[in-house]
């Protein structure tokens, strides 16, 4: 998060639809690092079975593997934006 933030201040090198693409994308990495902080550190869950467990540990996992390809499609916005400005 904090590379992220250096890089939205330099964005006044991209144009304007760019430049909201990307921190709209930046914003969007934030939303899901700090879903993911309050899903790790601050549930505290009982459990009254191992099933109970299996069942929120599946959850979690399912939450994770969404934030990664969330995370990518995020990336890909980022860099193709970058990319295309270094072409232009």
């Amino acid at each position: 998060l904090a590379a992220l933030s250096v890089v939205q201040k330099d964005l006044a090198l991209l144009p304007e639809e760019s430049r909201i693409l990307v921190r709209g994308a930046i914003d969007r990495i934030r939303n899901i690092a700090n879903n993911l902080n309050v899903l790790i550190f601050n549930s505290k869950p009982a459990f009254t079975s191992h099933s109970c467990y299996f069942a929120y540990i599946r959850a979690f996992l399912a939450t994770l593997r969404s934030s990664v390809f969330e995370l990518a499609k995020v990336s890909r916005l980022i860099f193709g934006a970058i990319k295309e400005e270094k072409k232009a």
